[in-house]
């Protein structure tokens, strides 16, 4: 069942007013059932659980078994622990931070989308400046997440991650516990720019895909090499000049 059914269906139903927002759905029901922080959480929580019970088997053993049984019980669940550590650890950092805070901030603007309240029309999830923000963010967003990288694919992969984190930053508008409280937000002028930056970022990334499948480079190409260092030189001291004539 979609994780936004009873939204779609008391849309359906015409009872209540509900405003679409399709890209923003979109966006919520892909990051629906995405790990944010959860192996971080676990991490913290089951090791250490794994070593407090490894330790009191290990006191029991003491005092009414053989004094073997604490060897057995500190090596046995302390390797355990460790070993899950580890693993949950590592699963935490194979998620990039920026597709991390995105999720997190979905899920938050997914409840409040899901809340009894927006369903039935009383108070919407979102205000309409925020959700015709967080829309058209989404819907660049989503655009880029699952292109191909094609040429210079380092270049579009931190373009892309520049993407995520703006998107993730602009959620927390929709994160904020009330209609009013995301209009103030709103009214502190940051989402606007981040917005029109996400925007030209959409165009360079389109300029760049066709470039990329007009004239196609090789890797392992000198030529295409040093083409590709000396544009991603001057990329970068364009978005400088930018920065420096903004400020």
């Amino acid at each position: 069942m979609s994780t936004l059914y009873w939204l779609k269906f008391a849309r359906k139903t015409k009872f209540f007013k509900q405003p679409e927002y399709a890209n923003v759905e979109a966006l919520l029901e892909a990051e629906a059932d995405q790990p944010d922080e959860d192996f971080r959480q676990i991490a913290n929580v089951v090791p250490p659980i794994l070593a407090g019970v490894g330790l009191l088997v290990a006191v029991a053993g003491i005092f009414f078994t053989h004094s073997l049984t604490f060897l057995f019980a500190i090596l046995g669940f302390g390797t355990l622990a460790t070993v899950l550590w580890f693993i949950f650890d590592r699963l935490d950092k194979k998620i990039p931070r920026s597709r991390a805070r995105l999720t997190k901030h979905s899920k938050e603007v997914l409840g409040r989308v899901c809340g009894f309240t927006n369903i039935i029309g009383i108070e919407p999830a979102l205000s309409p400046a925020v959700g015709q923000i967080l829309d058209e963010a989404a819907g660049i967003y989503l655009k880029h997440r699952s292109g191909d990288p094609g040429s210079f694919a380092e270049s579009r992969q931190r373009a892309f991650t520049a993407l995520e984190e703006g998107m993730a930053k602009l959620m927390e508008l929709g994160t904020q516990p009330t209609v009013r409280a995301q209009e103030l937000e709103l009214q502190r002028g940051w989402a606007y720019p981040m917005l029109q930056e996400m925007r030209s970022l959409d165009k360079a990334l389109d300029e760049h895909q066709r470039n990329s499948l007009a004239n196609p480079l090789q890797a392992d190409d000198p030529l295409a090499q040093l083409r590709s260092a000396r544009m991603e030189l001057q990329g970068i001291d364009t978005a400088i000049d930018e920065l420096r004539q903004q400020s």
